[in-house]
């Protein structure tokens, strides 16, 4: 792909107001102009962000660009079946799910401690801040005083043991002679026993997980049978399993977000796509780690796409991502509040109709500003051949 001012902008749908005519969106286009990287995508469920997603990582991967996509929700594994029809080539899903269906067969053991943060990266510091910050997540809150001057010692011991690994932690800490640091390794201790947490807590019997490479191509992680809080709830009323929910999502993204800044060439275009980024953006070091992606993406010509329910996601407790936002689509919204919020980010004049749009927008239909600031309502125009692929119902993939 040569780099120019018009990009590769693939067609995507139709400009229904006014005279219609056709709409073409790349999502390097903005870091090819200057702009930054950052494309929100916003809408209630069954609205058709999510069509809209997977058009654009299809037409990505036809370019050849090497994307990442977090998939919650097991949505992306329809890239899949484009592949096994001949439509797109070199698909790959990392199966992270608990669940089970016919074509990609989950199994835990296979991915054993292949999250395990105190080796996930070759920089023993980066494991040390790292495992820090995780078991801050996997308990919910800020360590105490004391739980962390008793920590980092240990984190530093187990980082330059002959075999590290986070069970190792664990055991450390729940042998601790104070006890205020000795509950903190009881509580870990009964989180690894939760069934998604032989990603972090490695079974010392069996041989520890490769991770797959991100290295070209598009690579589906799917995530499907997390189980995430309910948005806007507070960290002090998750259960143990939203929790690790939250914790493992947020290691997906540091892992990706790594990869695609320190270990693919600048050269090569790339994309990450966080589907229900709202999870990330609920932690202030996956607020803060969306922010290096942003300011740095362009640089190392990463593009950024966002996916949440609702435009107040990227504003959370007084940190704002919108700086690393050039491109919105908004998809129906039943919330006036969202489309508000809208209508005031995208600098469109209040109480003159546009929030009303936003609500009788019809499933396909959404308000698109570009990184050029146009705006118009656009119908998302899927293949038809691609469409009964592209259904995001859960049972309708397992079926499959």
């Amino acid at each position: 792909m040569r780099k120019n001012k018009l990009g590769v902008s693939s067609f995507i749908g139709e400009q229904l107001s006014g005279v219609p005519y056709p709409v073409f969106f790349d999502p390097h286009f903005p870091l090819i102009n200057s702009k930054p990287p950052g494309t929100l995508i916003t809408g209630s469920p069954g609205s058709g962000k999510t069509w809209l997603l997977l058009l654009l990582c299809a037409h990505a991967s036809l370019m050849g660009k090497t994307s990442v996509i977090l998939d919650p929700k097991g949505d992306f594994i329809a890239l899949k079946k484009l592949e096994r029809e001949g439509v797109l080539a070199n698909v790959q899903i990392w199966n992270l799910s608990p669940q089970t269906d016919n074509n990609e067969t989950t199994d835990l053991e296979k991915n054993n401690g292949v999250l395990d943060p105190i080796t996930l990266f070759d920089n023993p510091d980066e494991n040390v801040a790292l495992t820090e910050f995780v078991i801050s997540s996997l308990i919910g809150g800020e360590l105490t005083k004391t739980q962390s001057n008793y920590l980092i010692p240990i984190l530093k011991d187990v980082v330059a043991s002959p075999n590290p690994n986070f069970n190792l932690v664990v055991s450390k800490l729940s042998r601790n002679q104070n006890e205020e640091v000795r509950n903190l390794g009881i509580k870990l201790g009964t989180i690894a026993g939760l069934g998604l947490a032989q990603l972090l807590f490695p079974d010392r019997r069996k041989a520890k997980a490769k991770r797959v490479s991100f290295q070209g191509g598009t690579t589906v992680v799917n995530l499907m049978g997390l189980h995430f809080p309910a948005q806007g709830s507070k960290p002090s009323t998750w259960s143990d399993d939203e929790k690790l929910s939250i914790t493992i999502m947020s290691l997906i993204t540091t892992l990706v977000a790594n990869t695609m800044m320190k270990d693919i060439s600048k050269r090569i275009f790339k994309m990450v796509v966080i589907d229900e980024a709202w999870t990330i953006m609920s932690s202030q070091k996956g607020r803060d780690l969306i922010n290096e992606l942003g300011l740095k993406g362009r640089s190392l010509n990463v593009a950024l796409l966002l996916a949440t329910q609702s435009p107040k996601h990227i504003k959370v407790d007084g940190v704002d991502i919108s700086n690393v936002i050039s491109t919105r689509f908004a998809f129906r919204n039943d919330s006036k509040e969202n489309n508000k919020i809208t209508v005031e980010s995208m600098n469109l004049p209040q109480n003159e109709g546009w929030e009303e749009i936003g609500i009788h927008l019809e499933t396909g239909q959404c308000l698109m500003q570009d990184s050029l600031k146009n705006i118009g309502v656009v119908q998302i125009s899927v293949p038809y051949e691609w469409q009964a692929m592209f259904d995001t119902n859960p049972l309708a993939l397992i079926n499959s």
